[in-house]
């Protein structure tokens, strides 16, 4: 499988490996580990946090304030698994616990653990948004959570398009362009704790340069659907709550990350009616509004 640009290998549990691999990517290699001492090994322990259904804690081998290559992170998923790997190194060890399936593995290291290695190694950022490939670029959907992004990007799917997740997007940067790095080629409409959802052909194998960012407004279901776009102050409003990872040292660094983000990247409000079977209409308007071809 390839998630995040990379491919993902799990050594003891097969069943989860496939055929999707790129020889041209890096891999992560996740094994298990039969280490109950975890909780001596580290100096900072995290307060519980409510993760996807469970309680969870991060343990860090230094202090929360720097991440540097080499330093040691964990994260122990309530009854389910202990999960650490060094910053920098592509190599994830998990102890499993009462209630582990591979099946659970493989939701929590695609989900959560791969882009939070990612982002604290600063290779990538990572949004919580969905994204779709449209004419060859990529075009970003935010909201809250239970906003409509899957739903919408669901749709552009069934449409024919390609997505690159309908959650969580890594972002690279490279000469001051922005590209959308594909997460997992998962998708899931409507959200079930602890669940990819199902696995889709229509996944972007490729990073693409980002079009535009459309924050998604949850309206009423008779409302007309309007576009506006969004500037200054106003843009940073509407995203600073997608980052994946909200650990307060980052927050100094994703201020200035998104400042310069928006800079590049124009971002728009789009009204959403709460109606599925208002749902061809927004997408219409959408594709409209960026003067690219409706698919037939």
């Amino acid at each position: 499988m390839i998630a995040f640009n990379f491919n993902i290998h799990f050594q003891d549990e097969p069943s989860l490996n496939d055929l999707d691999i790129n020889p041209s990517l890096s891999s992560f290699h996740i094994s298990s580990s039969s280490d109950t001492t975890y909780r001596e090994r580290f100096n900072v322990i995290s307060d519980h946090a409510e993760l996807s259904g469970r309680k969870i804690k991060y343990y860090a081998q230094n202090s929360y304030e720097k991440c540097d290559i080499g330093c040691e992170w964990g994260v122990e998923i309530e009854d389910l698994l202990f999960i650490s790997w060094r910053c920098g190194e592509h190599t994830l060890h998990y102890t499993s616990l009462n209630e582990y399936t591979p099946e659970l593995l493989n939701f929590w290291v695609l989900h959560t653990i791969i882009p939070m290695a990612l982002v604290l190694e600063k290779s990538i950022e990572v949004l919580h948004v969905g994204a779709v490939e449209i004419e060859n670029e990529a075009v970003l959907l935010s909201a809250l959570s239970y906003g409509g992004k899957s739903t919408l990007t669901d749709y552009f799917i069934e449409q024919g398009y390609h997505f690159f997740g309908d959650d969580t997007v890594g972002i690279q940067v490279e000469n001051n362009i922005y590209k959308a790095v594909p997460s997992y080629p998962y998708c899931r409409p409507y959200r079930k704790p602890e669940s990819l959802g199902l696995k889709s052909g229509f996944f972007v194998e490729n990073t693409r340069k980002i079009k535009a960012i459309f924050v998604l407004n949850k309206v009423s279901s008779d409302a007309k659907i309007e576009i506006k776009q969004l500037n200054g102050i106003e843009k940073y409003q509407a995203l600073h709550h997608s980052f994946f990872l909200n650990f307060d040292f980052l927050k100094q660094d994703h201020f200035h990350w998104m400042n310069e983000m928006i800079n590049v990247i124009p971002v728009y409000n789009i009204t959403i009616p709460w109606e599925l079977n208002r749902l061809e209409e927004v997408y219409k308007h959408l594709i409209d509004f960026l003067a690219y071809p409706v698919k037939q």
